[in-house]
C-alpha cells in the first residue's frame, strides 16, 4: 500500500494535475497523502527517537491527522507550508513554485489515516507472528533432538543393564554347575572304574591258576 500511495501521488502531481486540473485530481492527492504520510512519519519517529513500533505508528497517524486538518482549515498554515516548501525544494531536487489551497471538504479523506494505521498494525502483527513461529519451530526441533538423544541413551543403558544381568546369571549358573552337589558326587565316585595301571586283583589271579594251569 505505501508504494501504491507514493506512485499515485507522483503520477497525480506530475501528470494528472497539469493535464486535467479538476476536482478529482485535487482529491487524489489528498487520498495519497492520508495513506502515505502516517507510515512515513512513523518511520521518521523510529529513526529519530527509536520509539517502539506501535507507539511510533500511532504517533505518525496523530501527526498526519493534525497537520492535514490545519492545512485544510487554517489558511495561515497553508501559506507557511508553501514558503517552507519553496525554500526546501531546491535542496531535495524539487525546485519550482508551490501552491496550496485550504478546502475543508478535503477533510473527508481523514478516515484514510485510520486505514493506514490499521495497515501498519496488521503488518507489525504478521511480522511478530512469523518471528514467533520460527522461534517455536526451532525450540521444538531442539526439544525433539534432545528427547531422541535421551531416548537413545536410555535404550543403550537398558541394553547394557540387560547384558550385565545376563552375564551375571550365566556366571551364577556356571558356578552352580561347577560346585559339589551332596549325595550325587559320592555316587559318581563309587562308579568310577579302577584304572588298568592298578593290575588284576587276588581273586582273578586265583581263578587264572585254577582254570589255565591244571594240577
Amino acid at each position: 500500500m505505501p508504494v501504491a500511495a507514493l506512485a499515485l501521488l507522483v503520477v497525480n502531481d506530475v501528470w494528472l494535475k497539469p493535464t486535467f486540473h479538476n476536482f478529482v485530481t485535487g482529491k487524489l492527492s489528498d487520498v495519497a497523502v492520508c495513506l502515505l504520510m502516517p507510515l512515513f512519519v512513523s518511520e521518521l519517529l523510529g529513526l529519530a527517537l527509536a520509539l517502539a513500533p506501535r507507539v511510533r505508528l500511532a504517533g505518525g497517524a496523530l501527526v498526519t491527522a493534525a497537520l492535514f486538518t490545519l492545512l485544510e482549515v487554517v489558511p495561515q498554515v497553508s501559506a507557511l507550508s508553501v514558503r517552507w516548501l519553496t525554500w526546501l525544494g531546491p535542496y531535495v531536487g524539487l525546485p519550482g513554485r508551490y501552491a496550496m489551497t485550504s478546502d475543508p471538504s478535503d477533510l473527508l479523506c481523514l478516515p484514510l489515516v485510520l486505514v493506514a494505521y490499521r495497515y501498519g498494525a496488521a503488518w507489525l502483527g504478521s511480522a511478530a507472528g512469523s518471528s514467533g513461529a520460527a522461534g517455536s519451530s526451532g525450540a521444538t526441533g531442539s526439544s525433539g533432538a534432545a528427547g531422541s538423544g535421551a531416548g537413545a541413551t536410555a535404550g543403550l543403558g537398558s541394553n547394557s543393564a540387560a547384558s550385565a544381568a545376563g552375564a551375571s546369571a550365566g556366571a551364577s549358573a556356571s558356578g552352580v554347575g561347577a560346585g559339589v552337589v551332596p549325595g550325587v558326587d559320592d555316587q559318581v565316585s563309587s562308579l568310577t572304574p579302577v584304572s588298568a595301571s592298578s593290575g588284576p586283583g587276588p581273586a582273578f589271579k586265583r581263578l587264572q591258576r585254577e582254570v589255565l594251569i591244571p594240577p
